[in-house]
């Protein structure tokens, strides 16, 4: 909360000009009511706290060290200084809120980007994984629809062209053959 805030607050519950240079009991106390909080509860400088409303820091310090002396028999200051202390401190529990809210909002939303990388990560895997179980089912596909082929296309070039005139050379062909389709399964496997 800004001094301006909490001056404004002071002004509306005592009814008193703060910044006023008069030094009656009324404006003293509304003063008093307003270096308190700004001292005790924000934490404020003293001589920021003088500044803002045309004092030194030695008014502010003389006025914090007997405003505990003026509390006592007057019943009407504390019940100003505790609608001035409600007014800030329901002020303060809201921004506090708000900052939690927004410190959770920055705690999602990082774990969001980490999240959505870990799922780029992940994406990219699988996609790298199905590349090579398609890279895989099509050189299978492909080697069993060569060796098919082959051993179709030489069954019919060897195996049921009748060699009648060289017997012996069509059984030296068929394991030629047989040695081959062997060979090139081998190498298409691997």
């Amino acid at each position: 909360m800004k001094l301006n805030n909490l001056k404004s607050v002071v002004v509306g519950i005592t009814g008193c000009d703060i910044d006023s240079r008069r030094r009656n009991r009324k404006l003293v106390e509304a003063r008093g009511i307003f270096y308190k909080i700004a001292r005790e509860v924000f934490n404020f400088p003293l001589e920021e706290i003088g500044k803002s409303v045309d004092r030194s820091h030695g008014s502010v310090i003389h006025t914090l060290n007997h405003f505990k002396y003026w509390r006592v028999g007057n019943p009407q200051l504390i019940a100003m200084y505790k609608d001035c202390l409600d007014l800030v401190s329901d002020f303060t529990e809201k921004k506090d809120q708000d900052q939690s809210v927004h410190a959770k909002l920055i705690s999602l939303q990082k774990r969001n980007e980490v999240l959505e990388k870990e799922l780029a990560s992940y994406k990219s895997t699988v996609h790298e994984q199905s590349l090579k179980l398609a890279l895989e089912w099509f050189q299978t596909s492909i080697t069993n629809c060569t060796t098919k082929y082959l051993e179709k296309t030489l069954q019919q070039k060897f195996w049921e062209t009748p060699h009648k005139r060289f017997p012996k050379t069509n059984e030296g062909l068929q394991k030629l053959v047989r040695q081959e389709l062997e060979f090139r399964h081998k190498t298409f496997q691997n």
